[in-house]
């Protein structure tokens, strides 16, 4: 790859600690989620069950109310760690262009945009991403056969997780309102996909810190590298001189 062509390296420091700031805020949401989802159960449970008591009928009513408000303020976390972490994205591709020694497959751009294409993007950023991966923990030997437990373990809670709230919203929009069976379901998969939230969030700090220290360390080594040599490149005579200013 020619020097002109590569993009500027560049620390995500401040972006990746608003990053893990959000993700851990999104974290203790999904964790009041999962309390308060729990909790607009069991009113549900008592409906179903033929207790239509006005004392039911108001707890469903109250810890929905709570719920919903709960999930709307983790889904506007989620919203904004989404914007930060696809910007990280973009910016630890480009930094993985700067270090590679051989063209990658995945430009920063589509690195990003493949999370918007539909059926690609259930493949496709996992992809992306263990390029950038690859290429960071090893710019001269990159396509060797390189394992990554953090990141399988992210991408197939990425996926679960996305599924799980995409049931509970399809579910909510096409039920009755008087559909308690259909009202539960919907509660199961926001259950699952809140309590999934929180391993998401765990891992995926887990994989922005490791990514930030593989770009840093072999960056860090090329400078050195890059020293030592235009120290070896001084004629003696430069350095005479330069001993006597």
């Amino acid at each position: 790859m020619s020097d002109h062509l590569r993009p500027a390296y560049a620390r995500p420091t401040r972006l990746s600690r608003w990053l893990i700031f959000f993700l851990v805020l999104n974290l203790l949401a999904a964790a009041v989620a999962v309390v308060t989802g729990f909790l607009a159960r069991l009113p549900l449970v008592q409906l179903r069950r033929g207790n239509a008591s006005d004392a039911v009928i108001s707890a469903v009513l109250e810890t929905e109310f709570r719920h919903n408000l709960v999930s709307a303020i983790h889904g506007i976390l989620g919203i904004v760690v989404a914007v930060l972490f696809l910007t990280w994205v973009y910016r630890v591709a480009s930094n993985a262009h700067a270090l590679a020694i051989k063209p990658m497959r995945f430009t920063p751009g589509a690195a990003v945009g493949w999370y918007f294409a539909p059926i690609f993007n259930l493949f496709r950023p996992y992809q992306a991403m263990f390029e950038i991966w690859s290429v960071s923990a090893d710019p001269e030997a990159p396509y060797r056969k390189r394992r990554s437990d953090a990141l399988a373990l992210w991408w197939f809670l990425w996926l679960t997780t996305n599924f799980m709230f995409s049931v509970a919203i399809a579910i909510v929009m096409f039920s009755r309102k008087d559909d308690i069976g259909g009202l539960l379901v919907g509660n199961v998969f926001r259950l699952g996909g809140d309590a999934l939230s929180i391993p998401l969030a765990l891992v995926i700090m887990r994989i922005v810190s490791r990514l930030n220290r593989l770009q840093a360390a072999y960056r860090e080594r090329q400078h050195s590298h890059a020293q030592e040599h235009e120290g070896e490149a001084v004629p003696p005579a430069a350095n005479t001189n330069f001993a006597r200013v």
